[in-house]
């Protein structure tokens, strides 16, 4: 569904299908937005790729903090060969040295324009040159795996094999660190952000499409609670909230999200499939 099939869809059930409406299009358009944060905050269902440059002896970084846990991670660094566009190999990761004249958006990069970090996804035509990079993915480790260990890892080579759920909310510590400056790939889990917002009539959800048609229970919830004689329904928003949650799962409190964003990465995460790009800056 799209916004605007959304809120034909909650104009049917609020029996305001004429105008002058009650609740206007704006509003719809709020309450809608409104129902997949929160679905993704309920069900963290939204994953993706976040793709940082690690600078060289970095150990802890700071993450967004619309990243909810990371479930996955990738070092890479760029000490590789060298090859022409035609020779670059599916699904290994390289970094553009010379454009030249390929268009890399063709084959996964983002841009065309030296020290974009990219996943091949065709051989390439042209002149351009890129860097083949070295892949380490990264175990996931506990804290107190961490400090048990921190003795034998600093007398392991400075390339990262581990990362670890920093000791504040949204940090994560790559270790050991890297000798050299390379880019972090991690498979992460994240609420919505701005850019995921529905402005237009087509514009769809982030979520899966089974999802949709679910997400008009907290529109609806929205709209009955509105202070207006005219639109607050206690008893009819309880009703379509409790849709809501049978479908999404109970509310997160606050105090429950900013415990579970502390909470150690376990040997439990499963690998997962790396793809993207990312411009940085990189001396050759």
């Amino acid at each position: 569904m799209n916004l605007g099939q959304m809120i034909k869809l909650a104009r049917i059930r609020l029996r305001d299908k004429t105008p002058p409406y009650l609740w206007d299009d704006d509003d719809l358009t709020e309450f809608a937005n409104s129902s997949v944060s929160e679905a993704v905050m309920r069900t963290r269902m939204l994953q993706t790729q976040h793709i940082q440059a690690l600078p060289a002896g970095v150990e802890g970084i700071t993450l967004p903090f619309t990243v909810l846990e990371p479930q996955g991670a990738l070092f890479l660094d760029h000490s590789g060969s060298s090859f022409n566009a035609g020779s670059f190999t599916v699904g290994r990761w390289y970094l553009i040295s010379t454009p030249g004249t390929t268009d890399f958006t063709l084959i996964g990069a983002t841009d065309s324009i030296a020290g974009t970090v990219f996943r091949a996804t065709g051989v390439g035509v042209g002149t351009g040159v890129a860097t083949l990079c070295n892949e380490t993915p990264l175990l996931p480790m506990s804290q107190g795996d961490y400090f048990s260990a921190r003795a034998y890892l600093r007398a392991t080579p400075t390339r990262p094999t581990h990362y670890i759920r920093g000791y504040l909310a949204n940090t994560l510590i790559i270790y050991p660190p890297p000798k050299d400056a390379g880019t972090l790939v991690l498979v992460i889990r994240r609420l919505t952000t701005e850019a995921d917002e529905m402005v237009m009539e087509l514009d769809e959800p982030v979520i899966p499409s089974e999802f949709h048609r679910d997400l008009v229970y907290w529109m609806l919830a929205e709209a009955y609670q509105v202070h207006d004689s005219d639109k607050i329904d206690a008893g009819a928003a309880a009703r379509y909230e409790a849709q809501f949650d049978a479908r999404f799962g109970k509310k997160v409190s606050a105090r429950a999200e900013v415990q579970g964003r502390r909470t150690v990465i376990g040997s439990d995460v499963k690998p997962q499939v790396f793809g993207g790009s990312i411009r940085q800056s990189y001396k050759y």
